[in-house]
């Protein structure tokens, strides 16, 4: 009688379940995660800078992919974000015009009539955000240029460095602009 215990006792422990089906292995896996692109700038912006337009060129690239798109204004590229007060409230960033053959070029690529081509990065930052990238600045790099959170334009959301480096650390494909 003991033998037959055991042996009824090892057939409950060792019934093999049914292999879960296909659909039952696609329920439970969790959903794909987007890729994040980071567009990263860390020294001040140059008008006409080559450098500087294929780091945006990146941005639109990854948002054309469906990749979640960030891009980081950190050390000195945080004051090209400062309200002039003396110019309407104006951004170096938006002194910063596209030249003409920029501008035919970004409207086609962005699938804009000539007319609503982005005329300065500043709009391209705008048009870029229209397209889902999110825009965030050091608060310690603007502290340290002696800038408050109130001088920066709102379309930056200020982050501590810490924040910063876990987006960048969590980031697939980073474009870094700096000279």
């Amino acid at each position: 009688m003991r033998v037959s215990v055991i042996a009824t006792l090892a057939a409950m422990c060792w019934t093999v379940a049914p292999a879960p089906s296909f659909a039952q292995i696609a329920a439970t896996e969790p959903p794909a995660k987007r890729e994040r692109d980071a567009i990263h700038l860390t020294d001040a912006l140059r008008a006409n800078d080559v450098k500087l337009a294929e780091t945006f060129d990146g941005a639109a690239d990854s948002l054309r992919a469906g990749h979640e798109v960030v891009i980081l204004f950190d050390g000195r590229s945080v004051t090209a974000l400062r309200m002039n007060q003396t110019r309407q409230k104006r951004t170096p960033l938006e002194e910063l015009d596209l030249r003409p053959e920029e501008q035919s070029a970004w409207a086609e690529r962005l699938g804009l009539p000539a007319a609503q081509a982005p005329r300065s990065h500043f709009e391209l930052v705008q048009r870029l955000v229209s397209a889902g990238a999110k825009v965030f600045v050091n608060r310690n790099a603007v502290k340290l240029y002696g800038l408050s959170d109130e001088e920066i334009h709102s379309i930056a959301t200020p982050i501590s460095a810490r924040q910063m480096a876990k987006l960048l650390d969590e980031t697939d494909l980073c474009y870094t602009y700096g000279h």
